[in-house]
Order: C-alpha cells, then sequence, then structure tokens
C-alpha cells in the first residue's frame, strides 16, 4: 500500500507544467483565429471605440501567446 500513497516527483510535475502550457497554445491558438475575425469586423466598422476593442484583443492575444511559448521553452 505504500507504492500508492508515494508523493508525486518532479518529472510528474513537469510533464503537468508542459500538458498545461501546451493546452494553452493551443487555446491561444485558437483565440487568435477568433479575435483576428472579431477584431477584422471591428476594424470594418471604423468607430473609435471598436477600434480600441478589436486593438486590445489583439494586444491581450499577444501577450498570452508569448506566456504560452515562455512556458514550453525547456527549463536550464
Amino acid at each position: 500500500m505504500d507504492g500508492l500513497t508515494a508523493p508525486a516527483g518532479c518529472g510528474t510535475l513537469r510533464r503537468v507544467g508542459k500538458f498545461l502550457a501546451v493546452l494553452l497554445t493551443v487555446v491561444v491558438i485558437v483565440e487568435l483565429v477568433l479575435v483576428f475575425g472579431i477584431a477584422g469586423a471591428l476594424f470594418w466598422f471604423g468607430a473609435t471605440g471598436t477600434i480600441v476593442a478589436g486593438a486590445a484583443m489583439l494586444i491581450v492575444s499577444l501577450i498570452a501567446g508569448v506566456l504560452a511559448l515562455r512556458a514550453m521553452r525547456p527549463q536550464r
């Protein structure tokens, strides 16, 4: 029974971290496709408020993408 309750090792946590990084990357890619469509539509209408909203969506997506790529990078 002792083997069933062994604490999670560093390798397990690292694999979970990689899985979460890949999951975040997939979410960011899907989000970018949707954001470009919505932001493009907002830019098409051309009002100041819609342009600001579209630009804010693109900036948030860019930040999320950078965070996902940094999380996927191997540790030194």
